[in-house]
C-alpha cells in the first residue's frame, strides 16, 4: 500500500537525482511495473516528451508515426519528427541486449541520463556503457515497498562493484546484522530501509507486514518503521 506522501517524496528525490530540466524520455517498462511512474508521472509533471510503443498493451496509449533512428524498432515508436531520447531507464538486463545491437548502441550516446536497477548492475556492462555515453549512467536500487528507488549511484570510476550508493531525499539505508545492529564497514549484513518512502504495508496481509515493515530503533518518530529488504549488502566508504 503506497500513499500519495510516499511518491511525492520520491519525486523529490529524483528532482535532485536528475534534475527538473525536461527532455525526452523513452519509455519502456509495462505500467504493472512500479518504475513506470517515474516513467509516466514525475516526467509528464516536469513537461518531458514520453516516447513509448510498449503502452498500447495496457490501459495507455500513445501513438506515434514515426520510428526513432537507431532503436529497434521492437521497443521505442518515434514521434512525427523524431526528437533526440535523452532519457532511459531499464534493467540492466535489458540494457546489455541493447548494447550487442550496433544501431542501438550508438544511439545510446544521445543520452543525457540513462538509469539502471531492479538487478546487479555487472561491471563489464557498466564499462562498456561508459565508453559510449556521453551522459550520466546511474545506478539504482529499491524494492517496490519503499517506493519504486531508494538508493542511487552515479558511475564514475569502476571498481570490482557498482555500489547501490547513497540515499535519496528523507530515505535512510541501513546495514544490519540479526540482532538489527549496523554492521561495521566491508562486514555483510541485511538492507533495511526508512524514512519517507516506506509503504503502509501489503493489502489484507498483516503478518506479512508485521514480519517486513519493523519498527525503526534508530528514528526519532515512534511510529516510524523500517522494511527488510532480504538483500545482503555491505557498507564502504565512498568519497
Amino acid at each position: 500500500m503506497v500513499t500519495h506522501r510516499n511518491v511525492v517524496n520520491f519525486f523529490t528525490g529524483m528532482d535532485r537525482v536528475l534534475g527538473t530540466r525536461p527532455g525526452v524520455w523513452l519509455a519502456v517498462t509495462s505500467i504493472s511495473f512500479d518504475i513506470s511512474v517515474l516513467e509516466l508521472f514525475w516526467t509528464l509533471a516536469h513537461g518531458f516528451k514520453l516516447s513509448s510503443s510498449l503502452m498500447k498493451n495496457n490501459s495507455v496509449c500513445f501513438a506515434f508515426r514515426r520510428q526513432i533512428p537507431g532503436w529497434p524498432a521492437g521497443l521505442p515508436a518515434g514521434t512525427n519528427r523524431p526528437a533526440r531520447v535523452t532519457h532511459l531507464q531499464c534493467t540492466p538486463s535489458l540494457a546489455g541486449a541493447l548494447a550487442l545491437a550496433p544501431e542501438s548502441l550508438e544511439a545510446m550516446r544521445s543520452l543525457n541520463k540513462l538509469l539502471l536497477g531492479g538487478e546487479a548492475l555487472p561491471v563489464s556492462l557498466a564499462q562498456r556503457l561508459r565508453q559510449v555515453l556521453r551522459g550520466d549512467l546511474i545506478n539504482m536500487y529499491g524494492p517496490t515497498e519503499t517506493t519504486v528507488w531508494s538508493a542511487t549511484h552515479r558511475v564514475g570510476e569502476i571498481g570490482n562493484t557498482i555500489p547501490i550508493g547513497r540515499p535519496i531525499a528523507n530515505t535512510a539505508v541501513y546495514i544490519l546484522d540479526k540482532n538489527l545492529q549496523p554492521v561495521p564497514a566491508g562486514v555483510p549484513g541485511e538492507i533495511f530501509v526508512g524514512g519517507e518512502g516506506v509503504a503502509r504495508g501489503y493489502l489484507n496481509r498483516p503478518e506479512l507486514t508485521a514480519e517486513k515493515f519493523i519498527g525503526d530503533p534508530f528514528g526519532k518518530d515512534p511510529n516510524a518503521r523500517l522494511y527488510r529488504t532480504g538483500d545482503l549488502g555491505v557498507s564502504v566508504l565512498m568519497a
